[in-house]
């Protein structure tokens, strides 16, 4: 977990699935995409967007390092409101772009 930090953009695996959000592996450590940082536009079930097994690419937005808690956020990554419900590829892929045109 030292290796991480918040806004860092890290891959992972969705490991399980509950109606709140979904929990992923980022290299041994589970962490938590809420379903309010699933995407900016509302989603009322991760389903809609995840399979177990799926690949994810999301910013870390909150740790504590005591505890190995760690909060992820797929929203800060769309361009565009609502491009994790139709398109998530294309998020992914212009993920570190996005990040560096917000910081700008």
């Amino acid at each position: 977990m030292e290796t991480l930090k918040v806004g860092q953009i890290v891959d992972g695996r969705v490991r399980k699935l509950k109606p709140y959000g979904v929990f992923v592996d980022i290299g041994g450590y589970f962490a938590m995409l809420h379903n309010s940082t699933i995407s900016q536009s509302p989603i009322s079930d991760p389903k809609q967007i995840f399979q177990l097994h799926d690949w994810v690419r999301a910013i870390i937005t909150w740790m504590d390092i005591d505890k190995g808690r760690v909060l992820l956020s797929t929203a800060d990554l769309e361009p565009q409101p609502g491009d994790m419900l139709t398109d998530p590829l294309t998020v992914y892929k212009s993920a570190e772009e996005t990040v560096r045109n917000r910081v700008e």
